[in-house]
């Protein structure tokens, strides 16, 4: 295990007094009973703070999302943030997402999906699948990135699988990145090795990918791939970059899933965090996870190559 700095270990340290691990250790009903008072509160920012910037809410088809737009962007992502399907982003989260737009040269766009409070997953996926059909529609095809964190994570490869299942010919994003995507443990060999890095992970415990499927399902039968990303199908996808800890529960499915990509024909790119802690790209709290931050904001990035292109589709030219 490497030598981490003083501040990773004070951010552990602070994890375990919090209690991090032992509420996810609750039953699902538990859990409901205890993010249902915020479950339907919604904040939002006035305004970005950067002048760069421009913010939206945008009520639509019975779904809201936040808008970060920036002028004259040509593409743009669909940012899924996680929580374990029992809360919303808080307003403060904001200032990671305007980040991702000034980075990347993209509009990001943040769905505020059906919690599993009251809800199950499926309600979920198609929201996030109609969020991203009419991006594609304003943006134009091979224009709009998919990335998601945590459950949001899951809810970002079961985009992929329901682009397939539906068959309504909606393009396939022209990036997809996943930090710690949420999954259910489906064979033996990945109970085991859960169970082993259930020590070593001071956010996750293994009970929770259990209680997670409890969560999602909510009663109800949802297709595998909702539950078991490593079951999906992900024909059409041309490219993923891909992200666990090695320290982290859900890397045990890391290789199932990466195998089931690659099988499908996908070129994945896979960061594996020696020493790291669930979904450090995204939270970059500490010096440890910069090249993780960095690499994340790298892959959306727009080339400039990817720019003239997409001005050439939207307006024409040699």
């Amino acid at each position: 295990m490497p030598e981490h700095t003083l501040k990773y270990r004070l951010m552990k340290q602070a994890a375990k007094i919090k209690g991090l691990k032992k509420n996810l250790s609750r039953t699902a009903a538990e859990l409901r009973e205890k993010y249902r008072p915020a479950a339907y509160t919604i904040g939002f920012p006035d305004r970005a703070r950067s002048h760069s910037l421009e913010f939206e809410r945008r009520f639509e088809h019975g779904f809201i999302t936040g808008r970060l737009t920036r002028r004259n962007a040509v593409k743009a992502v669909l940012f899924i943030p996680g929580g374990g399907m029992l809360k919303f982003p808080d307003v403060s989260e904001y200032k990671q997402f305007e980040e991702i737009a000034l980075k990347t040269d993209r509009d990001v766009v943040i769905p505020y999906y059906p919690l599993c409070v009251d809800h199950s997953m499926n309600e979920a996926v198609e929201m996030i699948y109609d969020v991203y059909r009419q991006m594609t529609l304003e943006y134009g095809a091979g224009n709009v990135a998919v990335a998601g964190y945590s459950s949001g994570g899951t809810l970002a490869l079961a985009l992929i699988s329901h682009i397939n299942a539906m068959a309504e010919n909606v393009p396939m994003p022209d990036k997809l990145y996943v930090s710690s995507p949420m999954m259910c443990i489906h064979s033996q060999q990945e109970r085991e090795h859960a169970e082993r890095l259930d020590k070593s992970d001071f956010i996750v415990p293994v009970k929770w990918l259990d209680t997670f499927r409890e969560l999602i399902t909510n009663g109800r039968t949802l297709p595998d791939y909702m539950a078991y990303p490593q079951l999906g199908d992900y024909s059409g996808l041309t490219n993923a970059y891909v992200c666990f800890a090695d320290s982290e529960v859900l890397y045990a499915m890391c290789g199932s899933l990466v195998s089931q990509m690659e099988s499908a024909g996908a070129d994945v790119t896979l960061e594996v965090g020696r020493g790291m802690y669930h979904c450090y790209p995204v939270t970059n709290k500490v010096s440890e996870a910069y090249l993780g931050h960095f690499n994340m904001m790298d892959y959306l990035r727009v080339s400039a190559f990817e720019l003239v292109e997409c001005i050439k589709q939207r307006f024409g030219g040699e």
